[in-house]
C-alpha cells in the first residue's frame, strides 16, 4: 500500500490522477493521499475491489476520493457473478457514466419514456460510441441478497485472519501483514504472508501438490508487456518476488486453517534446508 511520500514522489506537473488500490481490503494512507490530490488540483481514484466493507472511521473506502470502484465478480466478497459499482463525487460525471456504460444512450427506456414525453418514447439518441456494461436484473437480485449477509462474511474472514495472526506473526521465517492503525476497518479480502524470494515460488508449488492453492496478487503494472514502462519501483518488485496470498474466506473452517499454517511452516522449513545443503555441497 503506498504512503502519501510515496505518490507525492512519483507526481509531476502532468499528473491528472492517482489510483490507489486497497491491497486485500486495508485502507492505508487513503485520507492523507486524498487531502494531498485536493490540494494539488489531482483527481484520486480509488480502486474498492478489495474494500467493499473497509472503512476509515467513519468513511468508506471507495468515497474518500473523486471517483471509487467496487467489483461483483465471483472472487470477491460480495459476489453476483459479474458486474461492479461506480461512484463520483461530481453529479456531471455521475452521468457521463451512466450513458457510457449503456451505448451512450441519451435516455431511458422507452418504457420510462412513457411516463414523461406525449409520443414516440421509443425514439433514442446516441451521444457518444460505448458499450453495454451494465448488472442485469438477476445479478441485483444476488447482490441485494449477499450485502445482506455482508457483515457475517467479514465477521468470518477476520477470525480467520485473527487465526493466522495468532499462528504466524511470531515466526521468524514469514512477514505477516502490518496490524490496522486505530480506527481502520478492513473487509479482510486477501491474506499475504512475505518471504525470502528465493523459495516462495517452491513454496507456493510445495502448498499445491498438499491441496492447498496459494497465488499471488496482484501483477506490478509497470513490469506488464502493454504498459511498456520503463519505471523501476523497488518496493514493487521486492513484493512480487516475496508475497504469497494464502487462501481467505469465510467458508474456512478452524480445521482448514490449521492445515495451512502447518502446510506453510513444513514447507518454509524444508526449502530451507534444501537450500542450506545444496551451500554445503557446494562448499
Amino acid at each position: 500500500m503506498p504512503s502519501v511520500e510515496d505518490i507525492t514522489a512519483a507526481m509531476t506537473p502532468a499528473t491528472k490522477a492517482v489510483i490507489v488500490l486497497h491491497y486485500g481490503g486495508y485502507p492505508g494512507d487513503i485520507v492523507r493521499i486524498s487531502q494531498e490530490c485536493r490540494a494539488r488540483g489531482v483527481l484520486l481514484v480509488e480502486d474498492a475491489a478489495c474494500a467493499v466493507a473497509s472503512r476509515v472511521g467513519s468513511k468508506a473506502c471507495g468515497v474518500i476520493g473523486d471517483i471509487g470502484v467496487w467489483s461483483f465478480d465471483g472472487q470477491k466478497i460480495v459476489a453476483a457473478g459479474d458486474g461492479g459499482m461506480l461512484y463520483a463525487r461530481d453529479p456531471q460525471l455521475v452521468a457521463r457514466a451512466r450513458k457510457l456504460t449503456y451505448f451512450g444512450l441519451e435516455q431511458l427506456s422507452g418504457f420510462s419514456q412513457a411516463k414523461h414525453v406525449d409520443t414516440r418514447w421509443w425514439e433514442f439518441e446516441i451521444s457518444s460510441f460505448s458499450r453495454r456494461s451494465i448488472m442485469n436484473d438477476v445479478q441485483a437480485a444476488i447482490g441485494s441478497t449477499q450485502l445482506q449477509r455482508l457483515p457475517e462474511f467479514i465477521h468470518r474472514r477476520r477470525e480467520v485472519v485473527e487465526h493466522y495472526d495468532r499462528e504466524l506473526r511470531d515466526d521468524p521465517s514469514v512477514q505477516t501483514p502490518p496490524p490496522l492503525p486505530l480506527g481502520h476497518t478492513s473487509s479482510y479480502y486477501l491474506y499475504w504472508v512475505q518471504m525470502e524470494a528465493s523459495i516462495r515460488d517452491a513454496v507456493a508449488r510445495d502448498m499445491y501438490e498438499r491441496g492447498i492453492y496459494t497465488t499471488f496478487r496482484y501483477a506490478a503494472l509497470h513490469r506488464v508487456r502493454a504498459y511498456k514502462s520503463p519505471a523501476r519501483l523497488p518496493k514493487a518488485e521486492s513484493a512480487v518476488a516475496r508475497t504469497l496470498c494464502l487462501p481467505l474466506h469465510q467458508a474456512l473452517t478452524d480445521a482448514d486453517v490449521e492445515f495451512i499454517v502447518a502446510a506453510l511452516k513444513n514447507a518454509i522449513r524444508g526449502r530451507w534446508q534444501k537450500k542450506s545443503e545444496a551451500v554445503n555441497v557446494v562448499r
